[in-house]
């Protein structure tokens, strides 16, 4: 929040100089434009080790700034919300890599309607909406589908559990299921966990239904995103209830202990399904939350004598595999990859408007075609057309060396 706010500082008050000293002249306003261009994308904060690619960091604190601005329990009251995104949008416009910010927006905006922790729909609707306007319908897309799916998914979760209810089969437990499409987020695949008898019926009968409603879909299952609450009645007499909110693998874990009273890690393996890089994770939570303990033998345990002053707890924490999804590096490789086929894309379509173009033509109208979502370098533009010519889109002319021919 801080660096988001010295740097509208430093664009106000040279913005002001300009208006007052110079009237707003056209020269000094596009001298500011490239100076500014600069200095949000290359200052010391910013910069980061990929030039190659040209990534630098701004995208990234962009994203963890709309984020701080946009989720519940903000530390930007309410009434400045709007404030806010407007500063957003004022360094955004100055920034290069747009698209790398659009994924790091379209991961946290993911992760604030999965787990409900959006400070208000209309914020989220005027942040997508400004960037339709400033940026285009196609830079706005998978933000507007995310949001259409989450509102679907919320009516298709009361829609089930109203016809759970009609058939006289009310589910036992409150239970909501967020259902986004593949093209609006690619996550990386979830492994399968054996899921507990407790859940199961109720998730069986979503994909029943499910599949009645939308005939030729499957579900892919994403248990890494999925918590839950489950109540701890512990003491001697059980009569000390707190409440856990959890993720699944670990609700998955502790429910065995309604069976019996110890397991060893291979056992909780076999029984689980969990991979044993999550498992390695998951039990040190829960020794270290003085749920589970290790008895001589170094089985785990359940600590019937459980005791706190809060009745509520929240040890939901992500695991490794998580927090990688989302994070630079992941988001530098997707945005590499995608930018390979957006020039690519748009060299084939000038090549074929056009049938034939000059070396320095290409690369101008390319750069032209994709500055308002990224600033490719040259090296990379040349190792596209290599790549277009191998896979035989284009060709060089036989009597002009630097012109290139496109093959219908």
């Amino acid at each position: 929040i801080h660096y988001v706010d010295t740097l509208v500082k430093a664009c106000h008050y040279y913005d002001r100089i300009i208006s007052t000293c110079f009237n707003n002249h056209i020269e000094f306003r596009k001298a500011f434009d490239e100076a500014a261009v600069v200095f949000v994308n290359q200052n010391n904060v910013t910069k980061s080790g990929n030039d190659q690619f040209n990534f630098n960091k701004t995208p990234e604190l962009l994203g963890r700034y709309s984020h701080a601005v946009l989720v519940t329990h903000s530390l930007i009251p309410q009434e400045q919300t709007s404030e806010a995104i407007n500063k957003l949008f004022l360094v955004l416009k100055y920034t290069e890599s747009k698209d790398s910010f659009e994924k790091y927006y379209n991961w946290n905006l993911l992760s604030r309607l999965i787990n409900k922790t959006s400070s208000s729909d209309d914020n989220e609707g005027n942040v997508i909406a400004q960037m339709k306007t400033n940026f285009g319908q196609d830079y706005s897309m998978k933000s507007h589908q995310l949001t259409q799916d989450a509102r679907i998914s919320d009516e298709l979760s009361r829609n089930f559990k109203s016809s759970m209810q009609e058939d006289d089969h009310p589910l036992p437990f409150d239970f909501h299921i967020a259902v986004f499409k593949n093209g609006s987020c690619k996550l990386p695949e979830c492994p399968p966990i054996n899921i507990p008898q407790e859940i199961a019926p109720a998730m069986n009968s979503f994909i029943e239904y499910y599949g009645k409603q939308y005939e030729g879909r499957t579900l892919a299952w994403y248990h890494n995103k999925s918590f839950g609450e489950i109540i701890y009645n512990a003491g001697p007499l059980m009569n000390k209830k707190y409440t856990f909110t959890v993720s699944v693998y670990q609700m998955t874990i502790l429910l065995l202990f309604n069976e019996r009273t110890a397991w060893t890690v291979e056992e909780i393996k076999e029984s689980t399904l969990i991979e044993t890089n999550i498992l390695t994770q998951v039990l040190p939570i829960l020794e270290r939350t003085k749920l589970l303990t290790k008895n001589s033998t170094g089985a785990y345990e359940l600590f019937q004598n459980y005791k706190s002053s809060k009745h509520k707890h929240d040890i939901n924490v992500p695991i490794k595999s998580e927090l990688k999804t989302g994070s630079e590096e992941a988001v530098n490789d997707e945005v590499q990859n995608q930018r390979n086929f957006v020039l690519q894309a748009v060299m084939v379509r000038l090549m074929k408007a056009n049938q034939t173009m000059r070396h320095s033509d290409l690369i101008a109208e390319t750069i032209a075609a994709v500055s308002n979502r990224f600033k490719p370098n040259v090296t990379r533009i040349k190792r596209t057309i290599d790549c277009l010519i191998e896979k035989e889109y284009l060709k060089r002319d036989e009597e002009e060396a630097d012109r290139y021919v496109y093959i219908s």
